[in-house]
């Protein structure tokens, strides 16, 4: 096993090459990318705690831990940037460090509890988790599960077959027009508002249901229903291949097509 103690600026290139990927911080910033050549680490900044790093078998630890809870969040806190290959499996837990993850191929796990998470070019499996930071995901390939709490979700030139989206008060803006006509979408929210763009000849089964949040379609082919505590708008575009599915309690939601402004 290679093992290191950082606590100060350094860079650290890994004779063996990792395959799988863990990184536990408090705070600071976290830059995760794929890459040709040799993996590396870039420690830009530590404060508190020494950062420790294990490399064994091609598992890689990363890890930062308050020796006291008396250390606080705010003392605590490192800025890094790792590069390893595309096929690399990454796990990442944070408290208040912001996150961006970039042309991964395999599953990619990220939880953080305030920072921003920002994804891109991923093209396996990503399930990124927020209470409330915001979500940020282009060119996302592969299948997408994103949740927040308090913070917003964009997801910009998606083009996998499969999201889920979900938000308890931030607003969920995604844009599916990349995803082909069979793409299947399911976004939640409490009271966060929903946006979502599908491809110009959609193919998808559509239901939205909302107990008082206002429903807004550019598609005539659907029709919206009003009951007492009940909102709900249906129906099938084209074939059908897909499933749209929005379910909201008092967030409005705004079903576009790709000429929509």
């Amino acid at each position: 096993m290679s093992e290191w103690k950082v606590d100060s600026p350094e860079t650290i290139q890994f004779d063996e090459t990792p395959t799988d990927l863990h990184v536990s911080m408090v705070a600071g910033e976290v830059e995760l990318a794929a890459g040709e050549g040799p993996a590396f680490l870039e420690v830009r900044q530590v404060s508190g705690p020494e950062l420790q790093v294990r490399l064994a078998n091609g598992r890689l630890e990363i890890e930062q831990e308050p020796e006291h809870l008396s250390w606080g969040v705010n003392k605590v806190s490192a800025s890094l940037t790792l590069q390893v290959p595309a096929d690399c499996k990454v796990e990442l837990e944070a408290v208040s460090a912001s996150v961006f993850a970039s042309g991964f191929a395999e599953d990619v796990r990220l939880k953080t509890v305030s920072g921003e998470i920002t994804l891109e070019s991923l093209t396996g499996r990503t399930q990124a988790t927020t209470v409330s930071g915001e979500l940020n995901a282009r060119g996302q390939v592969g299948e997408l599960r994103g949740e927040t709490v308090s913070g917003d979700v964009t997801l910009d030139a998606y083009s996998a077959h499969s999201v889920r989206l979900q938000s308890v008060s931030g607003e969920v803006a995604a844009d599916l027009q990349q995803a082909g006509s069979e793409a299947s979408a399911e976004l939640e929210t409490v009271s966060g508002a929903v946006y979502l763009r599908l491809a110009s000849e959609p193919s998808q089964e559509v239901r939205v249901d909302s107990v008082s949040g206002r429903l807004v379609s550019s598609f005539p082919q659907l029709t919206a229903k009003s009951y007492p505590g009940s909102r709900t708008l249906k129906g099938t575009l084209g074939g059908g291949q897909g499933k749209v599915r929005v379910t909201t309690v008092s967030g409005a939601v705004s079903l576009l097509a790709e000429a929509s402004a």
